[in-house]
């Protein structure tokens, strides 16, 4: 269902973030973590032997580097890596929202032209929250678009040993009890519905995330336009940005350019 797990990092310390709940996934599916290292600067030799040294980091974690220079087409590079690896999964940083955030840059694109979900590590994680077990907490919303996040849900419910709790913030007449149901039986166990009240989900769904100790947050992005903000989808920005653990993000199909 899973297979590698395909990570870009550019040599700054903020895209390391991404390496170690990258090697536990990588650890639990007993698969190899693919690095696309990005030599922003042209250093050569020097860089390559400079992420090197941070792939320390992953253990006897399997790995694979690919060294591309600046200029390269790195979107294009790590979905043509995804397509040669088969269910193969995106883990990226998103540190912040400037014009030097190369990684998070590939992340809002990707996010804008595929419907791969993607686990993105924002500047508030906190390194010794993430494992493969544990709360994974799924926003859920009457609309359709937010519930196409729900069968990558429950594929990670089967694979990993999360406690899948879906989470509703306000009251817009979703049945989340319902939903809640069918996610439990396709999982094969238990899975929590919960409403918060409150008029900011992303607010709402950081403090679950905090008081839980959640694993995970996953929720579909519905973001559109040119803007950054709006490519990445306000809510799951600044989910991104606030959550202590990672957020497994997706975009709808039909919202996708395909």
């Amino acid at each position: 269902m899973f297979g590698d797990v395909i990570v870009p990092l550019d040599g700054s310390t903020e895209s390391m973030r991404a390496l170690g709940p990258a090697g536990a996934i990588a650890h639990y599916l007993d698969s190899t973590v693919r690095v696309v290292a990005i030599d922003t600067c042209g250093e050569g030799r020097p860089f390559e032997e400079r992420v090197t040294a941070q792939l320390r980091e992953l253990g006897d974690v399997a790995r694979d580097l690919t060294v591309m220079t600046g200029e390269a087409d790195i979107a294009s590079a790590l979905l043509d890596m995804n397509m040669a690896s088969p269910g193969s999964l995106l883990c990226m940083a998103s540190h912040g929202a400037g014009p030097d955030d190369r990684v998070g840059g590939v992340a809002a694109r990707l996010l804008t032209t595929t419907v791969l979900p993607m686990v993105l590590i924002g500047p508030s994680f906190s390194p010794s929250r993430f494992r493969c077990h544990g709360p994974l907490i799924a926003a859920v919303r009457a609309d359709a678009h937010s519930q196409t996040i729900l069968p990558v849900v429950e594929a990670f419910g089967i694979v990993f040993d999360f406690d899948v709790e879906l989470v509703n913030v306000g009251d817009d007449g979703v049945s989340i009890d319902e939903i809640a149901g069918a996610a439990a039986a396709a999982i094969g166990s238990p899975v929590a519905a919960v409403h918060l009240d409150g008029d900011d989900p992303a607010a709402a769904l950081v403090r679950r995330a905090a008081d839980t100790r959640a694993a995970l947050v996953a929720m579909a992005t519905h973001g559109a336009g040119d803007d950054r903000d709006d490519l990445l989808g306000s809510t799951t920005l600044a989910v991104v940005r606030t959550a202590p653990c990672p957020v497994l993000a997706m975009r709808p199909a039909n919202f996708a350019a395909g």
